[in-house]
């Protein structure tokens, strides 16, 4: 296949809670005078002596016995102990001030966060199909003697198209080519790239970055191995994130992506997401207008994370 058909897939897959009582008064009448009568007073009973039984006289209060006092003449006062003065801390040393950062030089990017970067991660097993009928599945295989993180377009019939390979440390993005294969999936071809196609995922929006690097392309599709070499160089701009649903799913702040379009008048556009790649890509004229017909995405998520 021509190498033209990976442009988008090589510039944006880069990564890829609360009582009482009674008396009687009544008086008997007179009896006649009887004979006399002898009283004889009864005797009388001496009261008993009433026994008072003695008081105890109170108990003595005793009382408490006062505290000697000291004999201030010959008691020689407590001289005060002065309190140690406090051990002063040592000061601290003081931090030794940071270098600053080296101005950039000009042509190169300035550091910035990672959430640009996490765009070309790519996960391994995701798969999915495009409005164009092809599928996508992300790989972990070898290419040209390193193990890479591939995104391999199939066809309807499940045989392999092509596929892009690259590898991803920290926020350094590298691209090391495309293999291409046969209607019957038979590898027939490949490009591969110099060591200078690096970019560093450190962009800002707005930024625009161009890798320069040799492109080693061989061909088996018609007889005997052809082997071509051309210079390359790819310029991209960083747009700015934007959210975007397709498929039923929404992918917060993908990058978008923007690169000259082979067309006059026109660029290329590409939307990446973590895990995915390329999630939607199009073409546009040059004040940002779709061409009608060029837009390609995720029209079906088999498997994701």
């Amino acid at each position: 296949m021509k190498q033209s058909a990976y442009v988008i897939a090589l510039s944006s897959v880069l990564i890829a809670g609360c009582g009482g009582g009674s008396s009687d008064n009544t008086t008997a009448p007179a009896m006649a005078p009887a004979a006399p009568v002898v009283v004889v007073p009864a005797p009388v009973t001496a009261p008993e002596p009433v026994v008072v039984a003695p008081v105890a006289a109170p108990a003595p209060v005793v009382a408490p016995e006062p505290a000697p006092v000291p004999d201030t003449a010959t008691v020689a006062p407590a001289v005060p102990v002065p309190a140690p003065a406090p051990a002063l801390a040592p000061a601290p040393a003081p931090a030794p001030a940071p270098a600053p950062a080296p101005a950039p030089a000009p042509g190169t990017l300035s550091p910035t966060s990672n959430s640009f970067a996490t765009c070309f991660e790519m996960t391994p097993g995701v798969k999915y199909t495009m409005t164009n009928k092809y599928s996508h599945l992300i790989v972990q295989e070898m290419f040209e003697g390193v193990m890479a993180i591939g995104d391999v377009e199939l066809r309807e019939n499940g045989t392999r198209f092509g596929a892009a390979f690259h590898t991803l440390n920290g926020n350094v993005y590298t691209p090391l080519g495309i293999a291409q294969y046969s209607d019957r999936g038979i590898p027939d071809g490949k490009d591969v790239y110099s060591k200078e196609a690096v970019i560093v995922l450190n962009m800002v929006p707005g930024q625009t970055v161009v890798s320069n690097y040799i492109n080693t392309i061989t061909s088996t599709s018609f007889g005997p191995a052809t082997t071509t070499i051309e210079t390359v160089s790819d310029e991209m701009t960083f747009a700015g994130f934007e959210s975007m649903t397709v498929a039923g799913r929404t992918f917060a702040n993908t990058c978008k992506l923007t690169m000259p379009s082979d067309v006059k008048g026109q660029m290329s556009v590409a939307w990446l997401a973590k895990g995915f790649g390329v999630i939607r890509s199009e073409e546009q004229t040059t004040q940002g207008t779709p061409i009608a017909g060029t837009r390609n995405e995720i029209a079906k998520i088999i498997t994701a994370p």
